[in-house]
């Protein structure tokens, strides 16, 4: 992530402050992707901007966006607008535009968040396969994903990580612990989900050049599960995914290759919904 130090009244603009920071970063794709019925040219724009600080007393500070667009060439979608939260819609064509704002402040391992932010529960998950994802984690983790929440408390000590986040509106809830120990790492959230109770837990163990990972959730009475498997020489990954859930299942195999500096070659082919897709394309991080 590349960052810009910026020194001017603008930014520091009381004694209070000891420093402040504005950094840029983000990730970027093209390539082709074969739907079950076509071949498609797309590609994705997603940048980032942070803003942080910290007081003479210690208290850290921050804020966030995101900047997204895409452009699909089976209809001309494109994403250029600004999100409309009102109704949920861009002044632009297609997905994209300015979202996901986040302000903080931290004090000792201790974060408080407050914007649209992730649930606490949505943790662990298994991997996606292709350079934009052809949907064969969305099986099994759309069950742990619920939108976002607007208020978020994260702690961590060490390796371990726990979160709680509440929708003010509708008074929805849910929290999570995620750690690592060793070669084996280990997440599970639980959420209150107007009335029902959805929980999700995720496995996982690396031993060298090769990786696995086993996840299960539950959101009311539907239940799924997933699991990846992964081996790595030098530049190269190879990933092979399954996931269930009820009767639909998804698997599929894909690879990328590290170019270095950021870029990678990626893409694979799954079984996703009864359809065969694949794709192959490039990826970017900045």
């Amino acid at each position: 992530m590349k960052k810009i130090l910026f020194a001017s009244t603008a930014l520091v603009a009381t004694a209070g402050v000891a420093a402040a920071e504005i950094s840029f970063g983000g990730s970027a794709n093209f390539g082709v992707m074969y739907n079950g019925s076509e071949t498609i040219v797309k590609n994705e724009l997603d940048f980032d901007v942070k803003g942080s600080g910290e007081t003479d007393g210690g208290l850290k500070f921050g804020a966030s966006f995101d900047l997204d667009t895409s452009y699909n060439d089976s209809n001309g979608a494109q994403g250029t607008g600004i999100a409309d939260d009102s109704n949920g819609d861009s002044s632009g064509l297609g997905e994209g535009g300015i979202g996901d704002p986040e302000v903080y402040i931290e004090m000792g391992g201790l974060k408080l968040t407050v914007g649209n932010i992730g649930e606490a529960q949505d943790v662990g998950g298994i991997s996606d396969i292709g350079f934009d994802g052809l949907g064969v984690d969305d099986v099994v983790d759309a069950l742990r994903e619920n939108g976002s929440d607007d208020i978020r408390i994260d702690y961590s000590f060490g390796d371990i990580a726990v979160a709680a986040s509440v929708d003010s509106a509708t008074n929805q809830w849910a929290v999570s612990a995620a750690g690592s120990f060793g070669d084996i790492s280990a997440s599970a959230g639980f959420r209150d989900n107007d009335g029902t109770e959805d929980w999700n837990v995720t496995l996982g163990y690396s031993a060298g050049a090769f990786g696995v990972t086993a996840t299960y959730a539950e959101a009311g009475n539907v239940d799924g599960f997933g699991l990846d498997a992964s081996y790595s020489q030098g530049d190269l990954t190879v990933t092979a995914a399954y996931a269930e859930r009820g009767a639909a299942d998804a698997y599929g195999i894909g690879a990328s290759y590290s170019l270095g500096g950021g870029a990678a070659i990626a893409g694979g082919v799954a079984e996703v919904g009864g359809e065969t897709v694949a794709d192959l394309g490039m990826t970017f991080s900045f």
